[in-house]
């Protein structure tokens, strides 16, 4: 299974399993999504552990996610270790919208204590 949904506590954690979000893969993450029914409130850690490209289309699920989880939803992403994510996310300015932690354990962390 490429992707992996559970909820933990008040949180919802995405485990990508995939080495590449891009076109084909954040179609099947999109589906996933909408298939686990996330409400506007819900609070989303995305764990990019082992995934090491984005491209448009996977930049593009992602600001969809932030999107459709609104003002009263969050979304944090976590274990982003791979320097060409990062060098896009700084290249496209979407640095500043995604709040990133180090690990999952973190990111539910930082959901628990808000």
């Amino acid at each position: 299974m490429s992707f992996e949904i559970e909820r933990k506590n008040e949180a919802i954690l995405v485990r990508l399993n995939v080495s590449r979000l891009d076109a084909n893969t954040s179609r099947e993450l999109r589906s996933k999504i909408e298939n686990h029914s996330i409400k506007l409130d819900d609070r989303v850690v995305l764990d990019f552990e082992g995934v090491e490209f984005i491209d448009s289309s996977g930049l593009g699920a992602l600001v969809n996610l932030m999107k459709h989880l609104g003002k009263t939803g969050e979304m944090i992403l976590c274990s982003v270790h791979s320097k060409p994510i990062m060098d896009i996310l700084n290249l496209t300015h979407m640095i500043k919208y995604f709040n990133i932690k180090d690990n999952a354990e973190e990111a539910l962390a930082a959901f628990q204590s808000a």
